[in-house]
């Protein structure tokens, strides 16, 4: 069940990485420290701006 939606996944990403960043591609992002900022990323922080 992982294992196949890990490759659902990996070939997704592969076809729509240029495109559509996915989840796991933001995630990838996170890991090198390169935020990619979507719309739901701005509302969590405008949300919970102090």
């Amino acid at each position: 069940m992982i294992t196949c939606l890990a490759t659902t996944i990996s070939h997704a990403r592969s076809r729509t990485a240029h495109t559509y960043p996915t989840t796991s591609y933001r995630m990838e992002s996170r890991k090198a420290q390169t935020p990619v900022w979507t719309p739901f990323d701005k509302l969590f922080v405008e949300r919970h701006r102090p």
